[in-house]
């Protein structure tokens, strides 16, 4: 049964937000009430959390007067409003099982979006960042510094010292300034040297909503996340605040032995899913076609770590405990991960040690990085790198063992849990 029916009054912004979602996260969670629809997510790395404010305004039609929340595959989305372009009108549906979208042309035509059964990203509320100082710029002024720092660096930084206000990006002897010819209308907080560098890829992306917005308001504080957003007349903004980590640069090699899987894990299951219905194996060429299976083979040697995969004959099986955890987590979600979770602590030195120090007390991954090398370093020499506890840290979390809020991570919230 339909609860709401709203028409999008634009679908060329709608269709432009979800496709510059889709490039750097899988998964968004909506939550609709009758003053609009907020969705939010973070990307895979933890560099970037999304927070999207649509209007009333953005919509044409009667909101629910009671709130519903789900989450959504932003990827499956994302390829289908492509197809709704050309439509003289697109409307959206919500229901209590999906989200449906509806166009009319010379055909009237469907597309129907089952809600996640498990979403990750029903987030409690970020922690309120006080910043040290924001402006405003024109949309087409930020976009032009973004592309020209980006043929430099993959990193920007800007700063302010007084009233003096730049933009830097730089690779070895390799660099790029540019500071505003006319004196920028700052909201300065405190009267301090203020610095904050964000990811160039990311703004790169945003690009297309950059377009559609009139200005850009940039909010910066010394050790937060730069945030940028973005005013789409009086229908919407779109924040997005991205971490003050650094970008790591990996040296290329090739990936085996005991190092840990590069992956988005929370695709693991759906990974692990699609096995159970192939009893005869699949080949990776295939799992690759399909988008379920990365160009190292990265999910096939995460399953094996766990013992529930094996490669029989050229082909990637389930084995007896990965039939385990599929069939429990066909009936019973919370179980699947607490199974995963003994797993991964039976099977996977680095992810005990991790979860050991995070029931000690709670702390950020840069410092659980130092803690976790320095007790490794004593006991066996060896170390875990940042990509590879950014790995652990999403096993833990999907698993319900630790929570996330903007790259910050902090133990049995949601209730206690046993090793």
């Amino acid at each position: 049964m339909t609860q709401s029916q709203l028409k999008i009054t634009n679908p060329n912004v709608f269709r432009k937000l979800f496709q510059c979602l889709a490039k750097f996260v899988d998964r968004v969670h909506f939550d609709v009430h009758d003053d609009g629809i907020r969705i939010r997510s973070i990307d895979p790395h933890d560099f970037c959390y999304v927070d999207l404010a649509l209007r009333k305004s953005f919509f044409e039609g009667r909101l629910p007067t009671r709130k519903i929340s789900f989450g959504i595959d932003v990827e499956k989305l994302s390829k289908i409003l492509p197809h709704l372009a050309s439509a003289e009108q697109i409307l959206m549906n919500i229901d209590e099982e999906a989200l449906e979208f509806e166009a009319t042309k010379k055909w009237r035509m469907a597309f129907r979006i089952g809600y996640l059964k498990e979403d990750p990203y029903d987030l409690p509320e970020p922690k309120k960042i006080f910043y040290d100082a924001s402006f405003e710029i024109p949309a087409n002024e930020f976009s032009e510094i973004v592309n020209t720092a980006s043929s430099v660096s993959n990193e920007i930084d800007f700063s302010l010292s007084g009233d003096k206000f730049q933009v830097q990006a730089a690779t070895g002897n390799h660099s790029f300034y540019a500071e505003p010819l006319g004196k920028l209308r700052l909201e300065e907080k405190e009267p301090k040297n203020i610095s904050s560098h964000a990811i160039l890829s990311y703004l790169k992306t945003l690009n297309p909503l950059v377009s559609e917005s009139g200005r850009v308001r940039i909010w910066l504080g010394n050790e937060k996340p730069l945030k940028i957003d973005l005013e789409y007349s009086d229908k919407g903004v779109f924040s997005f605040s991205l971490s003050p980590k650094r970008e790591q640069i990996r040296p290329k090699k090739e990936r085996r032995g005991t190092s840990l899987p590069r992956i988005t894990v929370t695709r693991f299951p759906e990974f692990l899913l699609y096995l159970a219905n192939c009893p005869a194996g699949e080949n990776v060429g295939m799992l690759r076609m399909t988008n379920l299976e990365t160009s190292g083979g990265d999910y096939s040697r995460l399953g094996r770590m766990l013992d529930f995969t094996e490669r029989i004959r050229g082909k990637i099986n389930l084995t007896k405990k990965g039939e385990q955890f599929v069939s429990l987590y066909k009936e019973n979600i919370n179980q699947a991960k607490l199974f995963l979770h003994r797993n991964a602590l039976s099977k996977i030195k680095s992810y005990k040690l991790m979860i050991r120090c995070l029931k000690k007390k709670p702390m950020p991954p840069e410092d659980l990085f130092v803690e976790i090398n320095s007790i490794l370093k004593k006991r066996t020499g060896m170390k875990v790198d940042r990509q590879d506890l950014s790995t652990l840290l999403g096993l833990a979390t999907w698993c319900g063992i630790i929570d996330r809020k903007l790259a910050l991570y902090y133990f049995g919230k949601r209730g206690e849990r046993n090793e």
